[in-house]
């Protein structure tokens, strides 16, 4: 237990600062080419995006997280992976040239042939480094990777920033997309000991095909719900609502992907040590669990009912049509934070085929639900389809991972009482402040008062409870 103690923290913390930093990168200069590019330009690309991120899904079939399973590793099983995720990238970056037309007709936009086209490359550029990153997660050295990300993306980015302020338009989001994998390849090869060797034995790939085949499947059905509502938008409403939609659900995502994105990357390999012990892991989830609401809890239910002066003060009045979908968003990213963990429970319980049911039913409960949210109210009726599902979906989530690790729904609201306490008080604060004063919401000040007594509130609240804060007895201890 001292030595996971130990690799966690260590872990999670080189893997928080990777996701803040990166995140925080995004941020920035999501605001900046927001700025310089139209809402139409963002669409277009969301549009790409779309299926080039389908295929990313297919980049190692769940290989990676097979070999990072495992708590030993070969030279030939390393050499095996790499060789078919080599192939996979071939294989997709020349399916995706070819049915590059296709996805234009799709959307009716002709534009999109020689974009899809250009973006094609990024298969085969991500698909030789990712047993490189595997490397770095087995050693949980998750400083150098947050080495690799940001400095791959900051790069790409000022360079993005450079195409955009010339009048690339669309073109700059392609182009940071393709530099970031360049950089990131560059990068890993530089700093780690793997070098690549084609050698593709089909007994390595057919034995870890047992374990991955689920992670696989999973991936893959995840990636459709997260991804109908952006098909749907942009083939029957058009770019510009998808571009405005996909701006408010990036935003919505950082907090998700800063905060627990963090805490999976770790706990997956550091979980291998232990042994599975059933024991651990629960103990180890409720704090997890507990550390990730404390933070992002607050900071979407600040999102959500701050979402007009924010997107008035950073992204402009072209953005105004985001206020509303960013407000609801924001809303239902906050169980999703928590919820979002629990993906580790089963990957390391030797469980990948719950989520893969999980996630059998979900797909089609969604697909109905937004095309008929879509038909009836356009994209907030998509939305609101979107909360309604998720909310539902709660229900079977929690129950196969709590019967998992043997954690009762008490235990496990115990243990987010006091946030939830903390994040009701926030928002009455700031709803009232809202309502019964006169204030310009369109300045800079006021979003910083705002953004200011929330966090008193919430603080006070937290601290009032302390006791029961993991995170605070964590710090206590350490002095």
């Amino acid at each position: 237990m001292g030595t996971f103690r130990t690799n966690a923290i260590r872990g999670i913390k080189w893997s928080f600062i990777n996701k803040f930093g990166l995140q925080l990168l995004k941020f920035i200069f999501s605001v900046v080419l927001a700025r310089l590019l139209s809402p139409n330009d963002f669409g277009l690309f969301a549009m790409i995006t779309v299926f080039s991120n389908f295929g990313l899904v297919f980049k190692d079939l769940g290989f990676g997280h097979a070999l990072i399973y495992q708590k030993d590793n070969s030279r030939n099983e390393y050499d095996s992976v790499f060789s078919m995720n080599l192939f996979i990238g071939i294989l997709l970056s020349i399916i995706f040239f070819v049915l590059a037309s296709s996805i234009a007709s799709f959307y009716d936009e002709p534009r999109l042939n020689y974009i899809t086209k250009a973006f094609s490359l990024v298969f085969i550029l991500q698909s030789v480094s990712l047993v490189n990153i595997v490397e770095l997660k087995k050693k949980i050295d998750f400083k150098k990777i947050a080495f690799v990300e940001n400095v791959s993306y900051f790069s790409s980015s000022i360079i993005a920033i450079i195409f955009a302020f010339t009048g690339f338009g669309v073109w700059s989001l392609v182009i940071r997309s393709l530099l970031n994998s360049v950089f990131r390849s560059l990068a890993l090869f530089w700093i780690t000991e793997y070098r690549p060797k084609f050698n593709l034995q089909f007994k390595i790939i057919k034995r870890l095909w047992k374990y991955s085949l689920s992670v696989s499947l999973t991936s893959f059905l995840t990636y459709w719900i997260r991804n109908l509502d952006n098909l749907m938008i942009g083939k029957l409403i058009g770019q510009e609502t998808l571009g405005i939609y996909n701006m408010a659900y990036q935003i919505m995502l950082i907090p998700v992907q800063n905060i627990s994105g963090v805490i999976k990357d770790v706990l997956f390999p550091s979980f291998s040590s232990v042994n599975n012990d059933i024991t651990i892991i629960r103990t180890v989830y409720l704090k997890t669990v507990q550390s990730v609401a404390l933070i992002s809890f607050p900071i979407l239910a600040g999102v959500s009912i701050l979402s007009d002066t924010f997107v008035w003060v950073l992204l402009g009045e072209k953005w105004n049509e985001m206020v509303f979908p960013l407000r609801l968003l924001a809303l239902i990213a906050i169980p999703q934070s928590v919820f979002a963990v629990n993906g580790t429970i089963y990957l390391n319980t030797g469980r990948p085929d719950i989520p893969l049911k999980i996630n059998l039913i979900s797909l089609p409960v969604y697909a109905f639900g937004f095309y008929f949210g879509l038909k009836i109210n356009g994209m907030i009726g998509l939305i609101y389809a979107y909360i309604i599902i998720y909310i539902l979906m709660i229900i079977p989530i929690f129950y196969y991972s709590s019967r998992s690790i043997e954690l009762r729904l008490v235990t496990f609201l115990t243990k987010l009482s006091p946030i939830i306490i903390g994040v009701v008080v926030m928002y009455g604060g700031i709803s009232t402040l809202k309502e019964f004063f006169i204030l310009d919401f369109k300045k800079i000040a006021t979003l910083f008062v705002l953004i200011l007594l929330g966090a008193l509130l919430y603080t006070s609240v937290i601290i009032l409870f302390r006791q029961k804060i993991y995170l605070y007895d964590l710090i206590r201890s350490k002095k």
